[in-house]
């Protein structure tokens, strides 16, 4: 989730927690709400929400129709494998329409207002690049706001194991997921990886590509033919996960939306004032100095939320690759490394453990 001014008002969601309330909890997050960000998950989440009994008044997509249109008409054949992903896309346009839910192009969420919580929000038009449209701006009575802008997995483990990440797609945010082969190895060997932390593709393709692990570190046999159909699997689901990536960027000027007074790392109360102040002080430049003498991702959730939005600002400002430059011998700084967990191995898990007498009588 992006920041911007008001987003850590009280009735500000992400998408994903207000669908899991609404899914989960049955919980209302509000009478009058408004969904915005990019990317098809914006639609389950405003069904979610209508089914719980909000009333959605607009879902807003931020990707203009030029933006869709080269993302998802780039070669269409290769959609095929999902076609089932259209009759869902049916589903959610007939229920939007029966409840006469505005769906906008290239509009977002750009502001939100309120005395205590939130009570309006700031829409407005956006450029390609994310920037707003002068004029174009639109305020809107609500009671919640639920705002999500893609999905970024916990790569704690793997760079704790040394493994080489890459970028999703060119010109895409660097280092965003684990690099694996064909075979899901990653660049230690020994180490396999699969699921979202090496591409945000859909249930079906990590499946595959933990099938495709799993028998590949078990020593099975590479020229086996029920590999293939894994493969394919595999293969259609990270085609579908380019496919949206480039249908559905975060366009490079939405840090225009924050303002000095504008926080950026909600546990902490770090302003974008702040971060300025330090990045541009040559002696507290460097990223872990910055972290340090900001505060921001060192509060109770540990730069999960803020993390990737800060490295990406502080970078910008610092004009430095995001994941910063080694010092002294240390890896690069970035959001997910914070070394907290060890890894144990399967075999440790699976292992029976001892009593407790005798493991307390094995510490005597």
């Amino acid at each position: 989730m992006l920041p911007f001014p008001g987003w850590d008002l009280p009735g500000v969601f992400t998408a994903g927690a207000a669908q899991a309330l609404a899914k989960g909890e049955r919980v209302v997050v509000g009478d009058r709400v408004v969904v915005a960000g990019t990317g098809p998950f914006l639609l389950p989440v405003a069904a979610s929400l209508l089914e719980a009994g909000s009333r959605v008044l607009e879902v807003l997509e931020a990707a203009g129709p030029a933006t869709l249109a080269r993302g998802w008409g780039r070669r269409p054949w290769e959609l095929v494998p999902h076609t089932g992903k259209a009759g869902e896309l049916a589903g959610y346009v007939a229920l939007l329409a029966r409840h006469r839910v505005r769906y906008r192009l290239g509009r977002t969420v750009v502001e939100a207002r309120g005395e205590g919580r939130v009570e309006e929000v700031v829409t407005a038009r956006l450029r390609p690049d994310w920037s707003v449209v002068p004029g174009s701006a639109r305020t809107v009575p609500v009671d919640a706001v639920c705002v999500g802008h893609g999905f970024s997995p916990q790569l704690e483990l793997p760079l704790a194991a040394g493994c080489v990440l890459r970028g999703e797609v060119a010109g895409g945010p660097p280092g965003a997921f684990v690099r694996v082969d064909d075979d899901q190895r990653t660049s230690v060997p020994g180490v396999f990886a699969a699921g979202e932390i090496t591409g945000i593709a859909g249930a079906p393709a990590a499946r595959a590509e933990g099938a495709v692990a799993g028998w590949a570190a078990a020593g099975g046999d590479p020229a086996a033919r029920p590999l293939r159909a894994l493969r394919r699997s595999r293969d259609a689901g990270r085609a579908f996960a380019e496919r949206l990536a480039r249908a559905h960027p975060v366009g490079a000027a939405w840090s225009g939306w924050l303002r000095a007074e504008t926080v950026v790392c909600r546990c902490e109360g770090t302003d974008y004032g702040a971060l300025c102040a330090a990045v541009t002080d040559r002696a507290g430049s460097a990223a872990r100095v910055t972290k340090l003498t900001t505060r921001a991702g060192l509060g109770p959730c540990q730069g999960r939320v803020c993390g990737p939005t800060v490295a990406e600002l502080t970078a910008r400002l610092a004009g430095a690759p995001p994941d910063g430059e080694p010092h002294e011998g240390l890896p690069p700084a970035g959001p997910h490394r914070r070394p907290v967990a060890q890894p144990i191995r399967l075999g440790e898990l699976a292992a029976p453990s001892a009593p407790t007498d005798e493991r307390e009588s094995s510490h005597e």
